[in-house]
């Protein structure tokens, strides 16, 4: 989903997008960031507002393909956020940040309304060029009325509607291996998300790797889909069963993974380390760089 922030510029938009990133999966496209990158060097007219708004737009319909995102735009036409929606579809959902000029002002948090009263910055929104207030919305969070604190509660819980089901995978991953990652990059592929439990077991000589590491070599093995939350690595007490009541509401899966792959374990990966035989082709490589980290600590 795509969670459009509009409101003048004050009105609290990106703290409320980046207090909603901190406890939701989300990725935030703020749109004084993008104006540095990916839309440097446009203006403020109307024609180049469009087309800010259209790039980040764009932006914002690749990343969704893995992750929800928030974007946090002025996006002071009633037209171009007619576009927005027609271009983004049914995943895309309009939420209006509401404050007064006045009030926008009086906060100012990064002077613009300073700079914009004093002619350094032309045409800018409640200042000297209009904001459509917007009527067609799925979402208002007034900021007037309401504290931060209670605006982001009211997002979170939004945007929680429905929420998200993650496939489970639980385990030592001592060390985390190629049969893992396939059954991972299976789900992740098919654009799911994906929660991985790592079993808090105690170091000795049969788990030698503490939780910290392992829990490293999983993000590191999936970089991107750890950076847009699509999967998730927590710590999880040891356990010896997992039980299930009838119709517990989701599905136990048997996961297959390819017959190279399951010529190896993670019982044998640890002798051949040991014992300085061929291991690095049964892991990943982000995995046997961290091992071998690992094992030169260990000798220091």
């Amino acid at each position: 989903m795509i969670y459009w922030m509009t409101g003048l510029s004050g009105s609290g938009k990106t703290t409320i997008a980046q207090n909603v990133a901190k406890w939701c999966q989300v990725h935030l496209l703020d749109g004084d960031d993008c104006r540095k990158t990916i839309c440097k060097g446009l203006g403020f007219t109307p024609e180049d507002r469009e087309e800010n708004l259209m790039r980040i737009a764009h932006v914002a319909l690749l990343l969704n393909e893995h992750t929800d995102i928030i974007v946090s735009c002025i996006t002071p036409y009633k037209e171009i956020r007619n576009k927005l929606r027609e271009l983004c579809g049914n995943q895309f959902r309009l939420i209006y940040v509401k404050a007064s000029v006045e009030t926008c002002m009086g906060r100012d948090p990064k002077g613009f309304y300073k700079k914009a009263l004093n002619g350094e910055i032309p045409n800018f929104t409640g200042v000297d060029d209009l904001f459509d207030k917007p009527k067609n919305i799925d979402l208002e969070l007034d900021t007037e009325r309401f504290s931060i604190e209670e605006t982001t509660t009211a997002l979170r819980e939004y945007i929680r509607q429905p929420n998200k089901r993650y496939h489970l995978f639980v385990g030592r991953w001592s060390p985390f291996h190629n049969a893992h990652a396939d059954m991972i990059k299976q789900k992740l592929d098919d654009g799911q998300f994906v929660a991985v439990a790592v079993r808090d077991t105690s170091v000795d000589s049969n788990n030698p790797y503490p939780l910290a590491l392992r829990m490293e070599m999983i993000r590191n093995t999936f970089p991107i889909a750890t950076e847009n939350k699509q999967l998730v690595v927590f710590p999880l007490i040891d356990i010896t069963s997992i039980n299930v009541g009838r119709l517990p509401g989701y599905d136990i899966v048997n996961c297959t993974v390819d017959e190279r792959a399951q010529q190896i374990s993670g019982t044998e990966i640890r002798r051949r380390i040991k014992e300085g035989g061929d291991w690095k082709r049964f892991v990943p490589k982000p995995v046997a760089e961290l091992l071998e980290e690992n094992e030169k600590e260990k000798q220091c």
